[in-house]
């Protein structure tokens, strides 16, 4: 399960800064936005043999216990609440499994006074 490097870099500057490409943590317009960034790392070749970030997320969050059958966002919101509970969720499930990208990434609770 390994996603392109590209995605990842889109992901984690997305995450830094939520407001700036998604509103303030709203991560079923991540899953859409991730949806035509997959898509167009397709359309020009670039992904070749690794694969698109959400399928990447539908396995992580699946792996949690959630069913994603309405997408792995929609599961988190389901499971933690709108905004950010789910956000922070989802800082939580990429940190444990791809630490070295996003163990860093802070979540919504810490970063609230620097806003």
């Amino acid at each position: 399960m390994q996603p392109h490097a590209s995605s990842v870099t889109y992901v984690q500057t997305v995450l830094q800064r939520p407001g700036m490409f998604i509103g303030e943590y709203d991560i079923r317009a991540l899953e859409e936005q991730l949806q035509g960034f997959d898509a167009a790392l397709h359309s020009v070749g670039v992904l070749g043999h690794f694969q698109p970030f959400n399928q990447v997320l539908r396995v992580i969050v699946e792996n949690a216990g959630l069913s994603t059958s309405t997408g792995w966002a929609k599961a988190l919101q389901q499971h933690h609440g709108i905004g950010e509970p789910s956000f922070n969720a989802l800082l939580s499930l990429l940190a444990k499994h791809f630490p070295a990208e996003f163990a860093t990434l802070r979540s919504a609770d810490s970063s609230a006074g620097e806003r």
